[in-house]
C-alpha cells in the first residue's frame, strides 16, 4: 500500500486556521471477511476501513469530532444500517 506526505488545512474554534502534516493513504484498506461473522459485522469493517482510509472522512475538528462524511461512506452507514435489523417476525407463529 503507497502512502504520501502531504500538508492539510485545519480549523481551530478561534483563531487562524493553520496547516498539518498528514499520511494519506493513495489504496483503500481492505479487512478479510471471516466465516463466523454476520452482514452486519461485515458492512460494519467495510465502513471502517473506508473511513480510516478517505481523506475527507478522516478530516477532523479541534475537539476530535469528523468534519464531514462522504458520499461512499453515508452509503456504507445505510447499507450497515439495514444489515444489522431484526428480520421481521410477521406472517410468523411468533407474531
Amino acid at each position: 500500500m503507497s502512502s504520501r506526505i502531504e500538508w492539510q488545512w485545519r480549523d481551530r474554534p478561534s483563531g487562524p486556521p493553520y496547516r498539518q502534516l498528514v499520511e494519506v493513504y493513495d489504496e483503500p484498506i481492505t479487512v478479510p471477511a471471516t466465516a463466523d461473522e454476520d452482514a452486519a459485522e461485515a458492512a460494519f469493517k467495510v465502513l471502517g476501513a473506508h473511513c480510516a482510509s478517505c481523506v475527507t472522512c478522516g478530516t477532523v475538528n479541534d475537539d476530535g469530532w469528523a468534519n464531514a462524511s462522504c458520499d461512499e461512506a453515508e452509503a456504507l452507514y445505510r447499507e450497515w444500517r439495514r444489515a444489522g435489523r431484526i428480520p421481521s417476525t410477521e406472517g410468523s407463529a411468533a407474531a
